[in-house]
């Protein structure tokens, strides 16, 4: 939750250590309370509820529900968001330039004559 609020999303990167011993989201992750809901857990398997409140040093308080998390068919992630993830996760096994290739090439499956292509840009060249 402290790492969403401060990077703004929860992806492979942001595991990394020096990200993890950041002061500022471990300031933060201390303020983080998490405690189980009935009602919403009632609700498992038909949805995958979560509500999230926040609570300001001055008082005021904000609160937000989801019944799916982000990425789920209910919920998806955009096209953008979809490739954003994509490289992220590919990045550290095949490279940036792969990664962005494998990604160019799938806007324009349609046109791909031979699979091979797509194969060749998803092996790691060893340039990352």
């Amino acid at each position: 939750v402290a790492l969403t609020m401060l990077k703004g999303r929860v992806w492979v990167e942001e595991f990394d250590q020096k990200v993890l011993k950041d002061e500022k989201v471990l300031a933060l992750a201390e303020k983080v309370h998490v405690r189980l809901d009935e009602e919403l857990d009632r609700l498992y398997d038909s949805k995958w509820p979560a509500i999230v409140e926040i609570e300001l040093d001055d008082g005021r308080k904000y609160s937000s529900q989801v019944d799916w998390p982000r990425g789920e068919p209910e919920f998806p992630l955009t096209d953008e968001e979809m490739k954003e993830k994509f490289v992220s996760i590919a990045l550290p096994v095949i490279g940036r330039a792969n990664a962005n290739s494998v990604v160019e090439i799938i806007d324009d499956l349609e046109g791909l004559s031979d699979v091979s292509t797509l194969m060749e840009a998803a092996v790691d060249s060893g340039s990352r």
